[in-house]
């Protein structure tokens, strides 16, 4: 009987251990070449919107001996800014190093679960303002997107009123793809000057489509071939070697000028449907120009990429009349 009871138990715990091992796959945030918009609201009755962007390169920068990847900053028009750095630290866990200081502290931790107490997290609110916080889980969800499930969780403050603007809405993280309200960043999304993640994009693909929501949507997080097109009074930032494009808007040419002198380049011209439309590789070129012929292109939105060596020197919106 002793026998058949152990052989029993072998069974059913034989039966868990892939359930458990699924369970603890977190999927981290990207690594690189991802940018985040937010969408403000600015206190009466419109809207401005920033944007958060992953450097090109992962691990890009080292501070007290450890490799991060930098994290910059655009709002609206304004040049583009050093924010901070982050790196996956796996387990779900990852860490946020605020500009001008060395302290790292907990980004995200998607280990927790509802009850649990997550300990010394980050939160921002823009440039300047940055709380070290501990929250509570309030409860867990998950959504099926594409080829992955998304783990998602509301967290409360566990000092009640620690920031007046937060309002009644939790702190909401999903994986994979940031934070409801600050994208890349943990910030608030209720209350006087309310932040909502507009959208996030890792390489040519859309993960997160949520624009003009108030809050947060399950279904609207999608995994899609695309372009995460930036709003009006966003432009794309300067993180691009020097290289200009012109005229933008543009009809049958468009010339691309002040080019890196380097042995090989790719530029690919892609619709906001992640297809490529244009795509040319020249090996030895070292041209400062080159013009590209244009008239096969609908009028529309793409988006060009120019990269050397498997980097990408620029991504920019371009736009046919």
């Amino acid at each position: 009987m002793k026998r058949y009871s152990i052989i029993l138990i072998t069974t059913i715990v034989m039966m868990f251990v892939p359930y458990y091992s699924t369970a603890q796959q977190y999927q981290p945030l990207p690594d690189s070449n991802a940018s985040w918009i937010i969408e403000y609201d600015d206190g009466f009755g419109g809207t401005y919107f920033g944007r958060f962007l992953l450097s090109p390169e992962h691990d890009d920068t080292v501070i007290n001996s450890i490799s991060y990847t930098k994290i910059y900053y655009q709002l609206m028009d304004n040049d583009t800014v050093y924010y901070g750095a982050f790196r996956n630290a796996g387990n779900g866990k990852s860490y946020f190093i605020k500009r001008f200081t060395s302290d790292e502290h907990l980004l995200r931790d998607f280990s927790k679960n509802t009850g649990d107490t997550i300990y010394d997290v980050d939160y921002e609110y823009q440039l300047d303002d940055q709380w070290i916080l501990d929250f509570i889980v309030d409860s867990t969800d998950f959504v099926e997107s594409g080829p992955y499930t998304l783990k998602i969780m509301y967290l409360n403050t566990v000092v009640e009123d620690t920031i007046p603007e937060q309002g009644y809405e939790p702190l909401v993280w999903i994986e994979k793809t940031g934070c409801f309200a600050g994208g890349i960043v943990n910030s608030f999304s209720g209350g006087l000057g309310a932040i909502t993640f507009y959208c996030m994009q890792y390489n040519d693909t859309i993960y997160f489509n949520n624009p003009g929501a108030w809050w947060f949507i399950k279904e609207q997080i999608t995994y899609q071939n695309g372009q995460c097109i930036y709003p009006v009074g966003i432009e794309n930032s300067s993180m691009d070697a020097g290289i200009k494009i012109s005229p933008n808007p543009f009809t049958n040419r468009l010339t691309v000028s002040n080019i890196p002198d380097i042995d090989e380049i790719e530029i690919k011209i892609i619709n906001i449907l992640g297809q490529v439309e244009y795509s040319k590789r020249l090996i030895n070129f070292r041209q400062p120009s080159m013009t590209i012929n244009t008239a096969q292109l609908n009028p529309g939105i793409f988006i060009l990429k120019i990269i050397s060596h498997n980097k990408l020197l620029l991504s920019r919106k371009i736009v046919k009349k």
